[in-house]
């Protein structure tokens, strides 16, 4: 089976050209599916695409929200495949100043970040100079303007693209399947689905640290060798002191907690943070309070629905709500 970036040798037969031969492949970037579709089962690995140069995680200032605990999550999955990237902040004439925070940290982490705007035209000829001559493919969530960035880079709006829902202020699937498009001579852009979650449980825990560099420092310094910043008690994770202690981020660490936190299938993991940084406690707690009220509403709105129909929205809703971060799909 081919996929977009594949190279391959081609014969002509009968005025049709056939692919005779596959030639190897530098890398191949796939994921596992955390949400289940009819195509695909949850669980299932996709191959997405091959002989990546560069991949360009794309997020969005406001609709849908800049969420970096993706963010994190993508890294894991290009740094295992070997593949470089950049973080392209599109709509960034939103962009809040807890955006520029979130974009700092990963500055201050050695990463490459480009601020664009497909609106008002800002950034393109500086995502586009990072493009020329590789193979590059475009990642992130449904519409946070993907495909919207290749119009733009491709001087064309012959791509399909959609706004993001009202209801939800989550992204429309435009793009289903991943398209390949010719820039320059040796320059390609891979324009990728729209996707709402990231499976990372087939990660080692005790290699998941490795995928945070800032860790690097400090984990060796822990008094168990197999220390995982997690359980562990506090006086022995030298880890968790550096968070507590402002030297390490605590939004990165939340993010390392989620991502072991689903590998170990346990998900509770507010009490290590208030741990390290009681000031997240009212936080948490707020969360899960308009958590609660969401559901209160929704059942009582839901009374008053034929039974059936009533059942199956409420399922649905509860599917995609969590008390600590808001919105996801659970699956």
């Amino acid at each position: 089976m081919v996929f977009p970036g594949d190279k391959v040798d081609i014969d002509k037969i009968n005025e049709t050209y056939v692919i005779s031969h596959l030639l190897n492949r530098t890398s191949i970037l796939s994921r596992t599916k955390k949400d289940s579709t009819r195509l695909n089962d949850v669980g299932s690995v996709k191959n997405i695409a091959s002989n990546v140069d560069l991949a360009v995680i794309v997020v969005a200032a406001k609709e849908p929200p800049l969420h970096p605990k993706f963010i994190d999550r993508y890294l894991m999955i290009l740094q295992n495949s070997k593949i470089p990237a950049i973080i392209c902040l599109n709509k960034c004439d939103l962009k809040t100043e807890e955006d520029e925070e979130v974009l700092n940290m990963y500055r201050d982490l050695g990463m490459n970040v480009i601020e664009t705007s497909t609106y008002s035209n800002i950034g393109i000829g500086t995502l586009k100079e990072h493009l020329l001559n590789k193979q590059a493919i475009f990642v992130g969530n449904s519409g946070i303007g993907k495909s919207s960035l290749t119009n733009a880079i491709m001087g064309d709006d012959e791509i399909k693209t959609s706004h993001i829902s009202d209801k939800s202020k989550r992204g429309r699937h435009t793009t289903t399947t991943s398209k390949y498009y010719v820039l320059e001579d040796n320059s390609s852009i891979i324009d990728t689905p729209g996707i709402r979650s990231l499976d990372i449980s087939s990660f080692n825990p005790i290699e998941i640290q490795d995928y945070f560099k800032e860790f690097e420092n400090w984990k060796d310094k822990c008094k168990y060798n197999d220390c995982l910043h997690f359980n562990e008690p506090y006086d022995s994770c030298i880890v968790k002191q550096g968070v507590s202690s402002g030297l390490l981020s605590v939004d990165r660490y939340e993010s390392y907690l989620r991502i072991i936190g689903d590998v170990l299938c346990e998900k509770d993991y507010e009490k290590i943070l208030e741990e390290v940084d009681p000031g997240l406690k009212k936080l948490v707690l707020i969360r899960k309070k308009l958590y609660f009220m969401r559901i209160k509403k929704t059942k009582e709105r839901y009374k008053k629905e034929p039974k059936d129909y009533a059942s199956k929205k409420y399922r649905k809703f509860t599917r995609y709500c969590s008390p600590t971060i808001g919105w996801k799909n659970k699956n």
